[in-house]
């Protein structure tokens, strides 16, 4: 009975022990706050797969300098970790670190960013926002089309811009404005799909035959395009 007894006292003060010589996790009621900080280089980046800014992340009073630190993001992607990779982890110089964020061609609010040592995780937002295009091009497949109501052309209207590429799902408006005898029907508007094109059709409404002219034009932007459709008689 002495032999557990003392087994049982050696254990109780090998617990203490440890306890009063401070053997707990260090970073029991540290805060994130007091740990690790991001930022970003602006709010805003243009959603047009080429465009970028500088994420930094900061080491606090209560990180130890060098660190490794993890980066992620939500949308877009970094470059230095290769094309699609939506995290990278770098070795602080010191007490900071920098990554560049690329955006992608989707807009995107917010993008949350984050810089994580640890268990540790701060973040900041970012806005992906449209990518306009800087020209228009329309074009129909046909220029003449049975006014039978069934017979139709096919307009393709296609974006683009000088510098990366505009923002998928931008819409494309499309308006009758002249017609003499003749009426056709085509859809208000659309959004333009992965290969920054729109792709709508016009036919005959009334089944007569005529001239109607076909305004194309992109929300946001001063661009425009005339297409001229021919309805004969069916």
């Amino acid at each position: 009975m002495k032999k557990y007894f003392s087994l049982y006292n050696l254990l109780i003060f090998s617990l203490l022990f440890a306890v009063s010589c401070g053997l707990e996790d260090p970073n029991i009621g540290t805060t994130t706050q007091e740990v690790i900080a991001v930022s970003a280089s602006a709010d805003e980046l243009l959603a047009d797969g080429t465009s970028r800014l500088t994420l930094t992340a900061e080491l606090l009073e209560k990180a130890d300098p060098n660190l490794d630190i993890t980066f992620t993001t939500e949308a877009g992607f970094f470059p230095g970790n290769g094309a699609g990779a939506q995290q990278i982890t770098v070795t602080a110089s010191g007490r900071t670190a920098e990554v560049m964020l690329q955006s992608d061609n989707q807009t995107v609010s917010p993008v949350i960013v984050s810089a994580a040592v640890s268990n540790h995780r701060a973040t900041a937002a970012v806005e992906f926002i449209r990518a306009l295009p800087d020209d228009v091009v329309s074009s129909a497949d046909r220029q003449t089309v049975t006014a039978d109501r069934v017979d139709f052309a096919r307009l393709t209207t296609k974006l683009f811009r000088d510098i990366g590429m505009p923002t998928v799902g931008t819409r494309v408006n499309y308006e009758i404005i002249e017609q003499d005898t003749a009426s056709a029907s085509i859809v208000p508007f659309d959004f333009t799909d992965e290969n920054h094109e729109s792709i709508v059709e016009v036919k005959s409404e009334n089944g007569k035959p005529g001239v109607v002219l076909v305004r194309i034009t992109v929300a946001g932007t001063e661009e425009e395009e005339i297409i001229e459709i021919e309805f004969t008689e069916a």
